[in-house]
């Protein structure tokens, strides 16, 4: 058996399994292992479903009624494009952005964020995130009284994320892939001879003394402490064809993903909205997300929302939950992210005022990698300032920057 297959089988057989903290440095087969690991998992995560790109529900002109518990990796960025039906001026022009802690972070320490090994090893960082959002107002229109210029700032905290593939509890169902790692043998294969390649052309070792180099984690991290960023760039560009035999798998591989995307996940968030010549409002409230079946998930939202009026603070309950379908799953039709039908309805109990009651059905629909149109139709027992049942369809824009500059690479 050559040198090259006796790397390749343990390889291929661990490629998917959560690397645990060694005391020892890696040697290559390690190293490999792990640098294709932290690749899938990565284009894995970033396509979860429960990444949010809209702009917050309880934002004015929110195209959405619930908001989900995770944010886009980087900066999420959503501008409503305007009413399907009925009176445009009801819907005033809005937008919002997000940023995580971890895209911060990766700006202050002057790091790539998509590296993939920098990205497995911060996943804290992303489980915090902060929003901006904008609305512009409208002037009065028949019964429909003048809205006004407002801004709105939130946090939102992931406290419990079952759903990352790192995560301890996901190593049993990522194990189960082994055998599906058979099918990515040649374009593994051809990657170590590549990444080889290119550490006997910077070490200028022969193969007999490259060997003993790679089979000492000390000595091989002294090594590529000698690569150059136009290595490390061909080392990546040797690996992609393997991750993306190893993201196109079926099979096992799709059943431990379709497996990990139901575990629960768990967000508290905070929002404030300051309108011009006006009180703010706050509000604060958990969101839970978790599968109830392959491709349907389940998102219920929680809440309260304080504000000011003639001296007194007065409250508002709101609770609002969501079934999400996966109608085309990711992959099918060259679409890297899935087409989504949500049902949705939520419901708010202002003090002193007549409950409101919602209803919405929305499909997602995915343009291009990081850019998707949420298309929604909502309908009410009463208006946000009139007293009437009111109903419309509106159209958002929503980019995950993450996924965007991802696919541009």
């Amino acid at each position: 058996m050559t040198r090259q297959c006796r790397i390749l089988i343990p390889t291929c057989l661990s490629l998917l399994t959560a690397v645990e903290t060694r005391a020892t440095e890696p040697d290559f087969t390690q190293w490999i292992n792990d640098q294709v690991h932290a690749a899938v998992t990565q284009r894995f995560s970033q396509r979860s479903p429960s990444k949010q790109t809209e702009t917050p529900s309880q934002d004015v002109g929110s195209s959405t009624l619930v908001d989900q518990s995770s944010a886009a990796d980087l900066m999420g960025v959503a501008l409503d494009l305007g009413k399907l039906a009925l009176d445009r001026d009801k819907a005033p022009d809005s937008g919002a952005a997000s940023v995580t802690a971890y895209a911060i972070y990766a700006a202050v320490k002057g790091v790539d964020p998509l590296n993939p090994q920098f990205y497995a090893g911060h996943r804290g960082w992303r489980q915090l995130s902060t929003s901006l959002g904008f609305s512009k107002g409208k002037p009065a229109s028949g019964e429909i009284p003048a809205t006004k210029d407002s801004i709105s700032v939130g946090l939102k905290y992931l406290v419990i994320d079952k759903r990352d593939p790192n995560d301890e509890t996901n190593r049993s169902s990522l194990a189960a892939v082994d055998r599906a790692m058979q099918d990515a043998v040649g374009p593994t294969a051809a990657a170590i001879l590549a990444v080889r390649h290119v550490l006997r052309a910077r070490l200028g070792l022969e193969e007999s003394e490259l060997n003993s180099v790679l089979d000492s984690g000390p000595q091989f991290a002294a090594a590529r402490q000698k690569l150059t960023p136009q290595d490390l760039e061909a080392i990546d560009a040797a690996l992609k064809p393997a991750v993306t035999a190893l993201t196109l798998q079926e099979g096992a591989l799709q059943a431990a993903f379709d497996e990990i995307r139901k575990r629960p996940q768990l967000s508290v968030g905070v929002l404030s909205r300051f309108e011009k010549d006006a009180a703010a409002v706050h509000d604060a409230g958990l969101i839970f997300q978790y599968g109830l079946a392959k491709r349907l998930d389940l998102t219920l939202n929680g809440g309260v929302e304080l504000r000011r009026k003639d001296g007194r603070t007065l409250w508002t309950e709101r609770v609002a939950g969501q079934l999400q379908l996966t109608v085309i799953p990711e992959g099918l039709f060259s679409l890297k992210k899935p087409t989504l039908l949500h049902l949705s309805a939520d419901g708010k109990w202002p003090h002193g005022e007549k409950s409101m009651i919602r209803g919405q059905l929305k499909l997602t629909v995915p343009v291009k990698e990081g850019v998707e149109l949420p298309l929604s139709f909502t309908i009410a027992n009463r208006g946000e300032h009139t007293p009437g049942r009111d109903l419309g369809g509106q159209m958002s824009l929503a980019v995950d920057i993450a996924r965007l500059l991802a696919q541009s690479r």
